[in-house]
């Protein structure tokens, strides 16, 4: 895209004669949904392949928006369509063309009014009017609108891995493993199949679920853990739940309380199940909870979520690393779940999950929140829970479980 872009301005600049000019005519568009991805990522590929001599990068004001100069000839603006004021100067706008990366991320609605842009001419001629959008494979309005029902004028162009000579030499192998457990995105991903997407994004099947509530697991040892997601105000839940191995034992639900209240209700529990640890959502107000069981001696792991991953190069932060583990637990069969709480069932299955710059990025908290009208708190709970379990060390059953010889299991915060 950042290549189609750069030549067309070239051959525009060709065909017009148009040279050096303090007020260049701004050709098109490009960017993502998220002006901040845009600059993080395409930005630095423009970078990258573009002849840094060519170009320069120009900073918005109030009349003029950020765009790439080329040969101070010409004018690309560039940015997001996150913001409604942005998304309202293109009412006004005459572009040539818009490329829009990672296009599966927008609605048609987000792109609608970018696409009615498209009418710059120059010296009375009409120019060659382009919209380019580059995208993963997924269930949006370009499957419907390039795939199932194109139509003239209208083209897609598949483009696999092995055509992309740019990416690194174990890109395949990194997907494979990635979603070894996930056939459908693998056919998605490797063969551009965009037909295998229908419910592919989940990151935790229902299915899996319902045989998970067939198993009975018989482990050779016994961990326990208090797993917290407090919430303080508006309709979020405080959710807490006991587990032992992969069974939750015990479960507590409620509303807006203070952290005083939710620390001194969890260090009780903690004291009447062996001493456990305890791991808390840390960010807000969690951060206060924390401190307060630390002070009662308690054991606590502080989970935060936004937290860079154990492992970086597959994972954009620790709540997708933490998700994709427990959904990959319920797919090899290592989860007992016995629990009847539909709400919790359902909460596990609605998070999706993309394949972004060869990571793996869960769907925004608030984002979930604005499509099912709620948050996930009890799905939250229940992942901290399975994940936090892998720094939890076995209980000796060979010690007395008065509490006054409980053996204190060590973790890794």
């Amino acid at each position: 895209m950042c290549v189609w872009v750069y030549l067309y301005c070239l051959q525009t600049m060709a065909k017009f004669g148009l040279k050096p000019n303090n007020h260049p005519i701004h050709l098109g568009w490009m960017g993502r949904k998220q002006a901040t991805d845009f600059t993080s990522t395409t930005l630095q590929t423009w970078q990258r392949v573009i002849p840094d001599c060519d170009y320069k990068i120009r900073g918005g004001t109030e009349k003029t928006p950020k765009h790439i100069l080329i040969r101070d000839s010409v004018a690309v603006d560039f940015g997001g369509l996150d913001r409604q004021e942005s998304i309202n100067k293109f009412n006004s706008a005459e572009y040539a063309f818009i490329a829009v990366d990672q296009a599966e991320e927008t609605t048609k609605d987000d792109v609608s009014v970018l696409r009615a842009s498209r009418r710059l001419t120059i010296n009375g001629q009409r120019l060659d009017y382009k919209g380019l959008y580059t995208a993963n494979p997924a269930q949006c309005w370009l499957k419907d609108e390039f795939i199932d029902q194109s139509k003239d004028r209208q083209v897609y162009v598949p483009a696999l891995p092995t055509d992309n000579p740019h990416l690194p030499y174990d890109y395949v192998e990194t997907l494979k493993s990635a979603f070894g457990h996930r056939p459908e995105l693998l056919e998605g991903y490797l063969k551009g199949n965009w037909d295998c997407f229908i419910g592919a994004d989940q990151v935790i099947k229902n299915a899996w679920i319902e045989s998970a509530r067939l198993l009975t697991l018989f482990p050779t040892h016994r961990k326990k853990i208090i797993s917290c997601d407090p919430a303080r105000f508006g309709d979020d839940e405080t959710c807490i739940y006991v587990f032992e191995n992969s069974k939750i034992v015990d479960t507590h639900v409620f509303g807006q309380k203070d952290t005083h209240y939710t620390s001194g209700f969890l260090n009780k529990l903690r004291l009447d199940n062996d001493n456990c640890p305890i791991i808390v959502d840390e960010i807000g107000v969690g951060g206060g909870i924390v401190d307060n069981l630390r002070a009662f001696d308690a054991n606590v792991i502080a989970f935060n979520s936004a937290a860079k991953s154990t492992q970086p190069d597959r994972y954009y932060n620790l709540r997708a690393e933490a998700w994709d583990y427990v959904g990959k637990e319920f797919s090899d069969g290592n989860i007992e779940f016995k629990t009847d709480d539909r709400e919790l069932v359902s909460q596990l299955c609605t998070p999706t999950y993309k394949f972004r710059n060869g990571k793996i990025l869960l769907e925004a908290k608030d984002d979930i929140k604005k499509r099912i009208g709620r948050s996930p708190d009890r799905g939250d709970c229940y992942v901290m829970g399975i994940w936090g379990q892998k720094n939890v060390d076995a209980i000796d059953e060979s010690v007395e479980t008065e509490s006054s010889s409980v053996t204190i299991p060590q973790f890794a915060s």
